[in-house]
């Protein structure tokens, strides 16, 4: 079932970082599966974006923002399942 969070990340994703996201992100446990990703402004440093993810590994969106070099700072659910 889908999932959507609001997340803040501490650096300036370009285009070709959301890109990785959205491909999917490998992580210990495998590759993630891909996701939805849509930027929504950038603070300074810092980025925030909408994320839908269809899977929902332990501590998964901080542990891609670790493997990206985008620490996860805020993370916020919008949506489970549309609802």
């Amino acid at each position: 079932m889908p999932k959507t969070y609001v997340v803040k990340t501490n650096g300036v994703m370009t285009v070709e970082d959301m890109d990785k996201w959205r491909a999917g992100v490998m992580l210990d446990d495998g590759i993630t599966l891909p996701a939805e990703m849509r930027c929504l402004r950038h603070e300074g440093d810092k980025t925030w974006f909408e994320l839908t993810i269809k899977e929902g590994r332990n501590q998964q969106i901080r542990r891609m923002g670790e493997a990206t070099r985008f620490p996860v700072m805020h993370l916020a659910p919008v949506a489970f399942a549309q609802i």
